[in-house]
């Protein structure tokens, strides 16, 4: 109800940092979102691994996308009602756009034309090999890199500040973000 609604706004306005978590397919963001929730901050994971597993709408596809973003925006919220102080989100709604664009899809499904606010973008440079684990849309690496470019584009022209991290062991990364965000 209307109390939720306060809270959510209270806590953007007043406390809450919201990070994403972003970049190319297969360069470790859930590797990376997994080790920030075991060091007990509150995380949202990705939803369109789910969405793939579950086999009932083809990738690639506008419907596809809308549902996607229909559950992102669901688990954003719910971590943005959380109450937390810092979130990490594995992925923004500014990627699913993102996908849409290399997709070439003739309009921006309604759903994702929301703009919520993040407070940096953290894009994770690509790991030394892709590993294609039968989930992911992107026929490689090249394709995966075209991905992130655009991705870059989604949170830069909306002035959310990116941060390029570093390939290097999980540690080394959250250690690296965690650095970071006190910057914004």
């Amino acid at each position: 109800g209307i109390l939720n609604i306060l809270v959510i706004i209270i806590n953007e306005i007043v406390f809450m940092k919201i990070y994403v978590i972003t970049g190319a397919s297969s360069c470790g963001k859930t590797t990376v979102i997994d080790r920030l929730a075991e060091m007990g901050f509150a995380v949202m994971h990705e939803a369109a691994r789910e969405l793939i597993r579950e086999g009932k709408i083809r990738p690639r596809t506008v419907q596809f996308q809308k549902e996607l973003a229909k559950r992102h925006l669901a688990r954003e919220q719910a971590v943005r009602a959380s109450g937390a102080n810092i979130a990490f989100l594995d992925r923004g709604i500014y990627d699913n756009r993102a996908f849409c664009k290399h997709y070439e899809f003739s309009e921006i499904p309604k759903i994702l034309k929301t703009e919520p606010a993040y407070d940096a973008a953290f894009f994770l440079d690509s790991l030394a090999s892709f590993e294609n684990d039968g989930l992911r849309v992107e026929s490689g690496i090249e394709e995966a890199l075209a991905v992130k470019n655009l991705i870059f584009e989604e949170y830069d022209r909306r002035g959310i500040p990116c941060v390029n991290v570093p390939a290097m062991n999980v540690e080394n990364r959250v250690s690296f973000i965690l650095k970071h965000i006190n910057k914004f």
